[in-house]
């Protein structure tokens, strides 16, 4: 186990890399502190870099944008060029922002990317806090909006929230999803906990895109009136089109009866419908379609509705 301290852009293996970096086959076990920007692996990855097959289990901790392989990881900024590919990256990391964001893998990621086939079994403990990232799309003055795509990904990392350090919002892939941004292709079985949004799959969907996932686990909120969903806790929509088309969006996903939610104090069926994938129906009919809920996993394959070429699901 190596053992490392230190203020920002710190990582197991490295600090900060950015401009036509490659990354691959790192394996680390960490014991790592720092104030922010911290990962398993590495600090910050930045612009016309990848990395593939990295892995990381122990302990970080840190302020804030912390990650079980990276703190953040940023792609190039030029949208009509290829996006910078990371991928295969595993974490049994125990993750602790003490003031901030933390996700499974990745606390931030932004700009033009794809994130894929990543797994996390480590427990994830933050004040915004994700399975796999914290939030996807950050935004700033030259952000680019529709360029990251997380797919492949799965959570089993539970995600705390204590009486020192209270989580506010949490999701199963993501804590937010921003900026027209996609997640596709993933799911998350970990119990989930937050004071204000909490999701299965996000736990604040502000313009992003949702397809083909699902969620199973327990899903808790601090008061009865939070907003919390079987996929998505929040969820931003206009009331009518738009020309820019800039709402969120959530297709084909479900959850099961083993998706549980529970409140402290008296739930608000007109607030918060327990049994949606979302806190509340979208008042825009465009931004979602065959959202369902299912007995049970193993029903879903005997469902004529579900695409079994998106998820293949065996008992056992």
């Amino acid at each position: 186990t190596t053992t490392k301290n230190g203020e920002e852009y710190v990582g197991g293996a490295f600090g900060k890399l950015e401009n036509n970096c490659k990354l691959s086959n790192i394996d680390t076990i960490i014991n790592l502190t720092a104030k922010k920007i911290c990962g398993g692996v590495i600090g910050s990855i930045k612009e016309y870099s990848s990395a593939n097959n990295l892995s990381s289990e122990g302990k970080v901790t840190g302020e804030t944008i912390v990650g079980g392989i990276a703190g953040e990881i940023y792609g190039n900024n030029k949208k009509e060029d290829k996006p910078d590919s990371y991928s295969c990256f595993v974490s049994k990391t125990e993750v602790t922002a003490t003031n901030g964001n933390a996700g499974g893998i990745v606390s931030e990621i932004s700009e033009n990317m794809s994130l894929s086939d990543c797994v996390n079994y480590g427990t994830v403990l933050g004040m915004n806090i994700g399975g796999i990232a914290s939030s996807i799309g950050v935004f700033g003055k030259n952000a680019l909006w529709k360029t990251i795509t997380l797919s492949k990904c799965e959570n089993h990392g539970e995600l705390k929230s204590t009486d020192k350090i209270k989580a506010y919002r949490s999701g199963g892939i993501a804590a937010n999803l921003r900026m027209q941004n996609t997640i596709k292709d993933c799911y998350s079985d970990a119990n989930a906990t937050a004071k204000q949004e909490c999701g299965g799959i996000v736990g604040y969907n502000d313009r992003g895109y949702i397809e083909n996932c699902y969620a199973i686990g327990e899903l808790k909120t601090e008061y009865y009136d939070s907003k919390v969903g079987g996929i998505s806790g929040m969820f931003f929509a206009p009331t009518g089109p738009t020309s820019s088309k800039e709402y969120s969006t959530i297709k084909n996903c479900f959850i099961t009866n083993d998706t549980k939610f529970s409140f402290k104090g008296k739930p608000s069926e007109k607030k918060n419908p327990t049994n949606k994938c979302c806190s509340e129906e979208p008042t825009y009919k465009e931004s979602y379609s065959n959202l369902q809920r299912f007995n049970s996993v193993s029903d879903v394959k005997l469902d004529s509705s579900w695409n079994p070429e998106i998820w293949t699901i065996t008992q056992g």
